[in-house]
């Protein structure tokens, strides 16, 4: 993996992030309660160190180094994604590429993020694409000058929004047409997070700048909507969702609050109608930098639009953090479970108000 990247952090990410407190309606989420239960029997993984990611009707599992599984809501598996499959080159092998980051794209298939070293001085961001139909495209390589953590695809366009950070503390998101040329260096430029005179730091203080730009543009959302728009949340921004169009036009989408909470964000849905942002509830006090196994959430439907609040909605499990949402009040979540030796067998929950 290159050095450089400290791709390490974005997986970790949602245990070390600091909370956010948010207003209270006079309304209380309403608990979700599990109406179906289907279990996945070809998905066993033998360890429990792995990554979910949640599309509009699939998961996707990381069952090994550079591989998804994808999962529908009918417990069915194909594999959606292997690095080994990307076409080689004259200079690229397959064996040399890191998987950074995996999107759902709306028109079927998956996007993801990878790195590329040529040499340990220098590394070279790219997109994969691999349609509904499994076929592998020649990666996209970027002509990017900051460290790339997510990316996503207009749905007609077919041009990408990718947001990362550099290593002077700044925040991008930048638009990039279909063959990977820069078309627009920083889409949202009154939301650019500088991080000052890092040059003038000691190389301590330069780390401490560098390691925080990783971990905002790590919990950073990046999501395809099916209206040739793609939606961006930052958590550092408040409760605001950037609707950013192929063309490059932003409008900003205030989020209604649910209730007083200490909340990290973990997630952002989008459909035709609805936005969806999963939030992790923490306990009063805790300490935000230490590690710890996350069991509340609470999951908000508001009007993609307005931003005004459809519903809320609390769910007390730790497999509460990458829903479907079939709609506004219906999830369908993926549970994992380690049976007696050692094995994580995988089944989807149903649920409901």
């Amino acid at each position: 993996m290159p050095p450089q990247c400290r791709l390490t952090h974005l997986l970790l990410l949602a245990a070390f992030a600091a909370p956010t407190c948010y207003s209270q309606l006079l309304a209380g989420p309403v608990t979700l309660r599990e109406t179906a239960r289907i279990p996945v029997p070809s998905l066993r993984l033998e360890s429990a160190g792995f990554r979910t990611v949640a599309g509009d009707k699939s998961f996707y599992v990381q069952t090994d180094h550079g591989k998804y599984t994808a999962v529908d809501l009918q417990g069915n598996t194909h594999l959606a994604f292997d690095v080994a499959m990307i076409p080689p080159n004259d200079s690229v092998s397959p064996t040399d590429i890191f998987l950074a980051d995996l999107a759902e794209v709306p028109r079927g298939g998956v996007l993801a993020l990878v790195a590329w070293s040529p040499t340990p001085e220098k590394t070279r961001f790219g997109i994969e694409c691999v349609d509904e139909d499994r076929d592998y495209a020649p990666i996209v390589w970027l002509d990017v000058d900051f460290i790339p953590t997510h990316a996503a695809e207009f749905s007609i366009a077919g041009d990408f929004l990718v947001s990362g950070y550099s290593n002077d503390g700044s925040i991008h998101v930048a638009l990039f047409d279909h063959r990977g040329n820069l078309s627009i260096a920083q889409v949202l430029k009154e939301h650019d997070a500088m991080g000052g005179a890092a040059g003038k730091q000691t190389s301590e203080q330069k780390n401490e700048v560098i390691d925080r730009a990783a971990r905002e543009a790590g919990l950073m959302q990046v999501v395809s909507g099916n209206d040739d728009s793609i939606y961006v949340y930052n958590p550092s921004w408040g409760r605001r969702v950037a609707n950013v169009r192929s063309g490059g036009k932003v409008t900003e989408i205030k989020l209604a609050s649910p209730r007083s909470e200490n909340t990290l964000p973990m997630e952002l849905f989008a459909s035709n109608s609805f936005l969806c942002l999963t939030e992790a509830e923490l306990d009063p006090g805790r300490n935000s930098n230490a590690p710890t196994e996350l069991t509340k959430f609470l999951i908000s439907s508001y009007d993609r639009f307005s931003g005004a609040l459809i519903a809320s909605y609390q769910i007390r499990d730790s497999f509460g953090a990458n829903p479907v949402a079939a709609s506004p009040r219906e999830f369908d979540f993926l549970d994992a479970k380690v049976i007696s030796n050692g094995t994580v067998s995988f089944s989807i929950i149903r649920a409901q108000p």
